[in-house]
C-alpha cells in the first residue's frame, strides 16, 4: 500500500491534472490518477490473492473475483459520481493499481520460491520497516490533524 501510496503521488504531482470543479465534495490537490481506485485494486487485490491460494475451490474463486470487481465497481463509480475524478482518473488508478499489485505479488511469489521468506534476516528486516511504517503513518495522521498549528509564518 505504500509503494501504491508512492506511485501515486509522484504521478499526480507530475501530470498536474485539475480536478472537476462542480464535485460534490471540495478535493483538494491533483486529480489523475484515483488513489482510493489504485488503493481498491491494490488492498482488494492483495486479499483476493492470499483467499484464492486459500480456496482451491471453483465456486469460492469465482466468488472472490465477483467480490473484488463489485468493490472496484463501487470505488469507481464512487469516485466519479461525486465528481471528485474524471473517468480516465478512475482507469487510470485501476491500471497503476494493477501495475503495483502484479509487481508485489511477483516479488511476493519469488521470495517464497527462494525461501527467504523464512529466514530470519527477512523477518529482522520486515519487523523493522513494520515498526517505521506504523510511525511514519501515525506521524502523517497527526500532521494531517494538525498541520496548521505547525505552519511557519
Amino acid at each position: 500500500m505504500g509503494g501504491d501510496g508512492l506511485i501515486v503521488s509522484v504521478i499526480k504531482t507530475l501530470e498536474h491534472v485539475a480536478r472537476p470543479t462542480n464535485g460534490i465534495f471540495s478535493d483538494t490537490g491533483f486529480s489523475f490518477p484515483s488513489g482510493h481506485s489504485a488503493g481498491c485494486i491494490v488492498f482488494g487485490g492483495v486479499l483476493a490473492y492470499f483467499a484464492w491460494r486459500h480456496w482451491q475451490s471453483r465456486r469460492s474463486r469465482a466468488l472472490i473475483g465477483m467480490s473484488m470487481g463489485v468493490v472496484m465497481g463501487v470505488v469507481g463509480f464512487d469516485r466519479v459520481y461525486l465528481n471528485v475524478h474524471w473517468l480516465s482518473d478512475v482507469f487510470g488508478g485501476w491500471l497503476f493499481g494493477a501495475f503495483w499489485l502484479s509487481f508485489a505479488v511477483l516479488v511476493f511469489r519469488k521470495l517464497q520460491v527462494t525461501g527467504k521468506l523464512e529466514s530470519e534476516k527477512f523477518g529482522l528486516v520486515a519487523n523493522w520497516l513494520y515498526g517505521a511504517t506504523v510511525v511514519v503513518s501515525v506521524f502523517v495522521v497527526l500532521l494531517s490533524m494538525f498541520g496548521n498549528y505547525f505552519t511557519i509564518w
